[in-house]
């Protein structure tokens, strides 16, 4: 199993989380309080899991509920560069329609509006 690895970054008015490893029960809640963290700057956020070789239900749940949460409180979007599989699993449980999902980095911060 790989350690999960996350390191943040802010450019161009955005947070970048590149998240290595495997996302699973037992380290979803890191990946969660990352995110919340990386939303409260009040800035985008990109959750690059490009790195990911696993995620259960637990690490998506993580994402989705950090999800609905920026969206409860009009803060700043979280957009997802998945892995193929991380984006297997996201396509398996529905959950593109709440996740945008981008192929890069270039795609995410296009997709951002101007600001």
């Amino acid at each position: 199993m790989s350690p999960l690895s996350i390191t943040s970054r802010t450019q161009e008015d955005t947070v970048t989380l590149t998240v290595t490893g495997e996302i699973d029960l037992g380290n979803a809640e890191i990946l969660y309080k990352a995110l919340t963290e990386a939303l409260a700057q009040g800035a985008p956020v990109i959750a690059d899991l490009s790195g990911v070789g696993f995620i259960d239900s637990r690490g998506l749940g993580a994402l989705v509920r950090a999800r609905h949460e920026a969206v409860a409180v009009a803060a700043a979007p979280i957009l997802v560069i998945p892995s193929d599989p991380v984006a297997r699993v996201l396509e398996l449980a529905g959950a593109e329609g709440i996740l945008p999902v981008y192929r890069d980095q270039a795609d995410a911060l296009a997709a951002l509006p101007a600001r």
